[in-house]
């Protein structure tokens, strides 16, 4: 059953294509209706601008202002045309923590704007049903992310202005998104007619007591978390500003008396950061905010062992690029060995317009893989003797599956464990995989390492055998470009970015599509599946990473933080990290248990085109795009090495033991060098344009 209101529009009425259902919900500044398009048979809300001190219903739709002031009609009129400007510029948004605009409508005398609807309920029932006050973790897991969207909304000049646990909406699968923005009221607002929410209102919000900026929804961001830690509402504004004013003492209880030992102390503070009275002593910008949330900026160190990122309850601590991370303990995988290999032959085989690899080894895959080892002969290389490059890839034979040597460069650092794996150098073609029309752009391995997906500039992925050599499948994927490509970890699907901005997902047994993604705003230029299968991360040219959760393929968290388009992301073997790096020069590494930033690298002259995590997840490769590859440290965030001898490094790789590293790119060539001491080893020339995977 809708909720009532006396000026609602009936039920069964038409709004252009959409059909009136219910009341959603209501407020001094307007109705929200559930509405069916009936065009396409999808639910969706309509928000109806009707300010109840300044217009009311004259008959069954239309809505007039009050005529007998004529500031009421000089109000409606600018909070109207503010609440169509609003509706206008987020139709440009396509971010998971910002309510979707489809379209919006001017008739009856007002304005209407349509909404994507979404199953879930707002922070205020939420905080209802936990009894009025949420646990550190459930608030950080809505108020990250919305600070997120923020981070978008002020980036592009855009304030929310009603900010409050109403207009936080939580989906069903817990993505928290910012709804009813409060532009058009704020603009009534200054003009003396006052419509806003007491206690979540920051003093500059009154008329005439000050500017706007993002420093105003900070504010009503900490006036929302006091709210949600407290179960109190917190003391309006403009009765703390006239009581400072008559020296006396704040009358807002300091949020530390009321819920001291339950919470983080740097979290109190940070509300209580929020809520400063006078602007100048707030946040500067949501990421500054969203920082200090997680313990960044407040001086607080890193502890525990060497293994482990320091979390007590819910800290996850943050360090600069200078300092050092904690790296999660590798978790042993159960699958053979022998994948391992297959994964690295795949950089080295697949590439340009098609893929190649080593000699004759059609019937003999099944084979290699029980064996869980390759002994291929090696070529004689300019500059190293056969005998110095046996003796640099013999196998070293640890305990368990990991183990350390150490590796030689600047700072002491340990060496990724080597695998009891040969990884012997390649020196002819296996195959070549013919098929595509246009440049081949992505290449993957499947987990089992039966197939091989490749992605190219001809709008198709193929999956191929590669026993056999053979195509199994192709997919379409609309008329543009593909630019990556990825199995899942179970390698049941596949999928796919492209330069429309979507990623497409299909299933490898029989080539189905299953289902088509869309949040970016631009090209979709890397993919990457979690180890545990549960997310999938996309880069884009937006500037942005989306995690999709694949249970219902909903775009869960966005991370922002990139300045410029980002053109590569990669899981740590245990899932726990996420790096993504782009034409900012900046490698970025995220915690994927808050989803936040936890460090940027920086060290790169131009873009960064590629990166990969080292099997111990201890170290990252990173090519670019004209100044070679470096290898670096995660736990010290500073390069290793660097490797100078391939510049333009389209795509990168670690050996399955970690001893090598390879690069491909320009001139066809790919590139290998011993990870630990950096030096060149092998190169070979195989292609005649860029090898872009």
């Amino acid at each position: 059953m809708g909720i009532y209101h006396k000026n609602a529009l009936p039920a069964g009425h038409r709004l252009a294509e959409y059909e009136i259902q219910s009341v959603l919900g209501h407020g001094g500044f307007g109705i929200t209706y559930l509405a069916k398009d009936t065009s396409l048979g999808a639910l969706v809300a309509v928000k109806e601008y009707l300010p109840n001190e300044l217009a009311a219903r004259d008959g069954e739709t239309a809505v007039v202002p009050i005529l007998e002031d004529r500031n009421a009609v000089k109000s409606y009129q600018w909070g109207l045309q503010r609440f169509i400007e609003e509706a206008r510029a987020l139709a440009l948004y396509k971010h998971p923590n910002i309510v979707r605009v489809l379209r919006y409508m001017e008739m009856n005398g007002t304005a209407y704007v349509v909404m994507e609807y979404e199953q879930g309920m707002s922070l205020a029932r939420h905080l209802k049903n936990q009894g009025g006050q949420l646990i550190e973790t459930d608030l950080l897991r809505v108020i990250l992310p919305v600070l997120n969207g923020l981070t978008v909304l002020h980036e592009n000049n855009m304030l929310h202005l009603d900010i409050k646990p109403d207009n936080i909406y939580i989906r069903v699968d817990g993505t928290p998104m910012l709804i009813d923005f409060g532009s058009a009221r704020s603009a009534i607002s200054q003009a003396k007619h006052v419509i806003l929410t007491p206690g979540y209102a920051p003093i500059e919000q009154y008329p005439d007591k000050g500017k706007q900026g993002p420093w105003t929804d900070l504010y009503a961001i900490g006036a929302t978390m006091y709210k949600c830690i407290t179960g109190k509402k917190p003391e309006d504004s403009l009765n703390r500003y006239k009581t400072i004013l008559q020296y006396q003492a704040d009358p807002l209880t300091p949020v530390k008396k009321l819920v001291k030992g339950k919470y983080q102390p740097y979290l109190l503070d940070c509300i209580n950061w929020s809520m400063q009275l006078y602007p100048k002593d707030r946040p500067k910008s949501a990421r500054e905010l969203q920082d200090s949330m997680i313990g960044k900026h407040l001086k607080r160190r890193i502890t525990g062992s060497s293994n482990s990122i320091s979390k007590s309850s819910n800290q996850i601590a943050a360090k600069k690029a200078s300092t050092r991370i904690r790296i999660p303990k590798q978790r042993k995988h159960k699958s053979g060995k022998g994948k391992w290999t297959f994964i690295f032959i795949a950089l080295v085989i697949a590439v340009g317009l098609g893929a190649w690899f080593w000699p004759k080894l059609g019937p003999k895959v099944q084979a290699l893989l029980k064996k869980n080892n390759i002994s291929i002969t090696l070529p004689k290389v300019s500059g190293l003797s056969r005998d110095k490059i046996n003796r640099e890839n013999r196998t070293t034979k640890t305990r368990g599956s990991q183990g350390t040597s150490s590796m030689r460069g600047r700072g002491k650092e340990t060496a990724p464990p080597v695998r009891s794996v040969t990884v012997s150098m390649p020196d002819r073609v296996l195959y070549q995989l013919t098929g595509h029309k246009d440049w081949v752009m992505g290449v993957a391995v499947s987990p089992d390492g039966s197939m091989i997906a490749s992605a190219g500039a001809d709008n198709k992925v193929r999956l191929w055998s590669l026993s056999r050599g053979s195509l199994r499948q192709t997919m379409g994927a609309g008329s543009r470009t593909n630019t990556s490509v990825a199995f899942s970890p179970s390698g049941n699907l596949v999928a796919a970015g492209s330069v429309d901005g979507r990623v497409r997902v299909w299933k490898t047994s029989n080539g189905r599509k299953q289902i088509t993604l869309k949040g970016h705003a631009h090209d979709v230029n890397a993919v990457a599946f979690s180890p545990n299968g549960r997310w999938l991360a996309t880069g884009s040219k937006d500037q942005s990473i989306i995690l999709w959760s694949t249970r219902n393929w909903n775009a869960s968290y966005t991370l922002t933080g990139h300045t410029s388009e980002v053109l590569a992301v990669a899981f740590s073997p245990n899932g726990q990290l996420l790096a993504t790096a782009g034409a900012d020069k900046s490698i970025k590494i995220w915690d994927m248990e808050s989803f936040t930033l936890l460090a940027t690298f920086t060290g790169h002259r131009r873009k960064i085109l590629s990166l990969a995590f080292s099997p111990n997840g201890k170290y990252i490769v990173s090519g670019g795009a004209g100044d070679g590859v470096r290898i670096w440290s995660v736990q010290r965030g500073r390069v290793i090495h660097r490797l100078d001898e391939l510049p333009r490094a389209m795509s990168v790789q670690f050996s399955p033991n970690g001893k090598y590293v390879a690069a491909a790119g320009g001139g066809g060539q790919i590139v290998y060098w011993d990870a630990y001491n950096g030096r060149f080893v092998q190169r070979l020339s195989a292609h005649d344009g860029y090898v872009n995977a």
